[in-house]
Protein backbone atom coordinates (compact mmCIF):
# COMPACT_ATOMS: atom_id res chain seq x y z
CA UNK A 1 0.00 0.00 0.00
CA UNK A 2 3.30 2.45 0.37
CA UNK A 3 4.04 1.94 -3.09
CA UNK A 4 0.59 2.69 -4.78
CA UNK A 5 0.48 5.73 -2.39
CA UNK A 6 3.79 6.74 -3.92
CA UNK A 7 3.00 6.06 -7.42
CA UNK A 8 0.16 8.59 -7.13
CA UNK A 9 2.25 10.95 -5.59
CA UNK A 10 4.38 10.86 -8.92
CA UNK A 11 1.98 10.89 -11.16
CA UNK A 12 2.13 13.49 -13.99
CA UNK A 13 -0.26 17.07 -12.44
CA UNK A 14 -0.65 15.51 -8.76
CA UNK A 15 2.43 16.88 -7.85
CA UNK A 16 1.78 20.14 -5.39
CA UNK A 17 2.17 23.62 -7.07
CA UNK A 18 3.72 26.03 -6.04
CA UNK A 19 1.35 29.06 -4.75
CA UNK A 20 1.30 32.68 -5.45
CA UNK A 21 3.75 34.42 -3.33
CA UNK A 22 1.72 36.73 -1.01
CA UNK A 23 2.11 40.68 -2.33
CA UNK A 24 3.73 42.98 0.59
CA UNK A 25 1.98 45.16 3.08
CA UNK A 26 2.73 48.33 0.70
CA UNK A 27 0.71 46.36 -2.26
CA UNK A 28 -2.11 46.42 0.19
CA UNK A 29 -1.72 49.65 1.41
CA UNK A 30 -1.36 51.32 -2.15
CA UNK A 31 -3.93 49.12 -4.37
CA UNK A 32 -5.95 47.92 -1.97
CA UNK A 33 -6.60 50.95 0.38
CA UNK A 34 -5.42 53.46 -1.14
CA UNK A 35 -6.64 52.44 -4.92
CA UNK A 36 -3.97 53.79 -7.06
CA UNK A 37 -1.78 51.93 -9.94
CA UNK A 38 2.15 51.98 -9.79
CA UNK A 39 2.16 55.24 -12.52
CA UNK A 40 0.72 57.23 -9.90
CA UNK A 41 2.46 55.81 -6.57
CA UNK A 42 5.68 56.43 -8.63
CA UNK A 43 4.77 60.20 -8.83
CA UNK A 44 3.41 60.63 -5.34
CA UNK A 45 6.47 58.88 -3.50
CA UNK A 46 8.97 60.43 -6.07
CA UNK A 47 10.30 57.20 -7.56
CA UNK A 48 10.49 55.30 -10.47
CA UNK A 49 7.68 52.65 -11.44
CA UNK A 50 10.55 49.73 -10.95
CA UNK A 51 10.70 51.12 -7.42
CA UNK A 52 7.13 50.48 -6.52
CA UNK A 53 7.25 47.41 -8.38
CA UNK A 54 10.35 46.05 -6.19
CA UNK A 55 8.28 47.42 -2.89
CA UNK A 56 5.15 45.88 -4.17
CA UNK A 57 7.10 42.48 -4.01
CA UNK A 58 9.35 43.22 -1.27
CA UNK A 59 7.47 45.71 1.11
CA UNK A 60 8.96 49.21 1.78
CA UNK A 61 9.96 50.91 4.61
CA UNK A 62 7.36 52.60 6.49
CA UNK A 63 7.19 55.99 6.04
CA UNK A 64 6.58 55.43 2.18
CA UNK A 65 3.66 53.11 3.55
CA UNK A 66 2.71 55.94 5.84
CA UNK A 67 3.03 58.90 3.12
CA UNK A 68 0.70 57.15 0.75
CA UNK A 69 -2.04 56.94 3.66
CA UNK A 70 -1.41 60.80 4.40
CA UNK A 71 -1.30 61.64 0.69
CA UNK A 72 -5.01 59.51 0.22
CA UNK A 73 -6.90 60.48 3.52
CA UNK A 74 -6.31 63.99 5.13
CA UNK A 75 -8.32 65.02 7.98
CA UNK A 76 -10.04 68.07 8.42
CA UNK A 77 -8.82 68.43 11.95
CA UNK A 78 -11.12 71.90 12.57
CA UNK A 79 -13.21 71.37 15.95
CA UNK A 80 -16.91 70.94 14.74
CA UNK A 81 -15.50 68.72 11.19
CA UNK A 82 -15.51 65.10 13.21
CA UNK A 83 -15.46 62.65 11.00
CA UNK A 84 -14.85 64.47 7.48
CA UNK A 85 -11.77 64.17 5.45
CA UNK A 86 -10.42 64.64 2.07
CA UNK A 87 -9.70 61.91 -0.33
CA UNK A 88 -8.11 62.90 -4.16
CA UNK A 89 -10.02 66.29 -4.25
CA UNK A 90 -13.25 64.47 -2.18
CA UNK A 91 -14.81 66.00 0.63
CA UNK A 92 -15.73 62.44 2.80
CA UNK A 93 -18.52 62.35 5.11
CA UNK A 94 -19.02 58.79 6.13
CA UNK A 95 -20.03 56.67 3.16
CA UNK A 96 -20.86 59.93 1.12
CA UNK A 97 -18.85 62.10 -1.24
CA UNK A 98 -19.00 65.45 -2.66
CA UNK A 99 -16.29 66.77 -5.71
CA UNK A 100 -15.73 70.42 -6.08
CA UNK A 101 -18.07 70.81 -9.29
CA UNK A 102 -21.34 69.36 -7.14
CA UNK A 103 -20.47 71.87 -3.75
CA UNK A 104 -19.98 74.80 -6.59
CA UNK A 105 -23.52 74.08 -8.70
CA UNK A 106 -25.05 73.42 -5.31
CA UNK A 107 -24.01 76.84 -4.26
CA UNK A 108 -25.24 77.95 -7.72
CA UNK A 109 -28.81 77.04 -7.28
CA UNK A 110 -29.06 78.09 -3.76
CA UNK A 111 -28.05 81.52 -5.02
CA UNK A 112 -30.98 81.22 -7.44
CA UNK A 113 -33.36 80.19 -4.65
CA UNK A 114 -32.97 83.42 -2.16
CA UNK A 115 -33.29 85.39 -4.94
CA UNK A 116 -36.44 83.71 -6.07
CA UNK A 117 -37.17 83.72 -2.43
CA UNK A 118 -36.59 87.26 -2.23
CA UNK A 119 -38.92 87.76 -5.87
CA UNK A 120 -42.04 86.00 -3.91
CA UNK A 121 -42.21 88.41 -0.89
CA UNK A 122 -41.67 91.65 -3.04
CA UNK A 123 -45.12 90.73 -5.13
CA UNK A 124 -46.54 89.94 -1.68
CA UNK A 125 -46.53 93.46 -0.76
CA UNK A 126 -48.88 96.71 -1.90
CA UNK A 127 -46.05 97.45 -4.75
CA UNK A 128 -45.44 94.30 -5.83
CA UNK A 129 -49.09 93.24 -6.37
CA UNK A 130 -49.59 97.09 -8.38
CA UNK A 131 -46.97 95.76 -10.64
CA UNK A 132 -48.42 92.44 -10.82
CA UNK A 133 -51.75 94.02 -11.92
CA UNK A 134 -50.22 96.94 -14.75
CA UNK A 135 -48.61 93.13 -16.09
CA UNK A 136 -51.41 90.83 -16.04
CA UNK A 137 -54.74 93.59 -16.03
CA UNK A 138 -54.75 94.38 -19.28
CA UNK A 139 -54.04 90.93 -20.61
CA UNK A 140 -56.79 89.32 -18.70
CA UNK A 141 -59.19 92.18 -19.79
CA UNK A 142 -57.94 91.66 -23.66
CA UNK A 143 -56.79 95.30 -24.11
CA UNK A 144 -53.44 93.78 -25.51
Amino acid sequence: MTESTAEIKTLPGLEKKPGRKKKSNFYQIRWHRVGINETVAAEVIGVTVEQILMWDNEGAPIYVERLLLLWDRKNVGIPGWDGWLFSRGCLIYKRQRWRPELLLSQRDKDELICSLQNEVHRLKTLPGVVTVLKIRLPALLGLR
